[in-house]
């Protein structure tokens, strides 16, 4: 009760709340490639069509309802209400990071397999590799992509209601912590990839 009041008192309804998505994009960048990043950018804020295949083609993105499984404890009545209200600018930013995300790892595939992109006939294994590549650079707000700390209580506090409230709306700081070991040592530094390393660093 307490987390989920706290949530809505402090979060909705402030500006910095929504702006904060934004920051996700270094983590696109970092995941997918600086120039992709960019490309998948400029698909959604100027292309209908692209928009359109993402929420079309991509359900984890029209699912989400946020970057936070916190999202998804709001009740019904006032608080819930408010919530719900108050936190829609954040709901509406995280949905354009991840459309960009998606975007941006569906051409990347489609250049490095050789395959031309065409809107109207979707290639659903290229779908299903660019929401892995989505779902690692924007983490996930669904139960099965959550960490121990949150699913089960491992760590931190060794409790899942407590690890809750310190992790509240901070889970996706968990999955960044993934990217650096994953992008920065395992894909840069341990298989000689300093580029990719320094990239992912900056």
């Amino acid at each position: 009760v307490l987390r989920k009041n706290v949530s809505a008192g402090i979060l909705s309804f402030r500006i910095s709340s929504a702006l904060v998505q934004l920051s996700s994009f270094a983590d696109t960048i970092a995941t997918i490639g600086a120039e992709w990043a960019t490309r998948g950018a400029s698909s959604i804020v100027t292309s209908k069509e692209w928009r359109a295949f993402i929420m079309d083609n991509f359900p984890e993105v029209k699912k989400a309802v946020g970057d936070d499984i916190a999202f998804r404890e709001f009740g019904e009545g006032f608080i819930g209400n408010m919530s719900r209200t108050g936190l829609a600018p954040l709901r509406v930013l995280d949905g354009i990071m991840r459309s960009v995300a998606a975007s941006s790892a569906y051409q990347k595939l489609a250049f490095e397999k050789g395959i031309a992109i065409d809107l109207a006939n979707p290639d659903k294994a290229l779908i299903q590799e660019a929401t892995r590549l989505m779902r690692q650079s924007q983490g996930s707000s669904f139960f099965k992509d959550q960490p121990l700390a949150i699913t089960t209580g491992y760590g931190i506090t060794d409790n899942k209601s407590l690890n809750k409230a310190v992790l509240t709306f901070q889970s996706f700081m968990l999955n960044r912590w993934d990217n650096i070991g994953r992008q920065i040592w395992r894909l840069g530094i341990k298989e000689g990839d300093y580029k990719k390393a320094a990239t992912s660093f900056f």
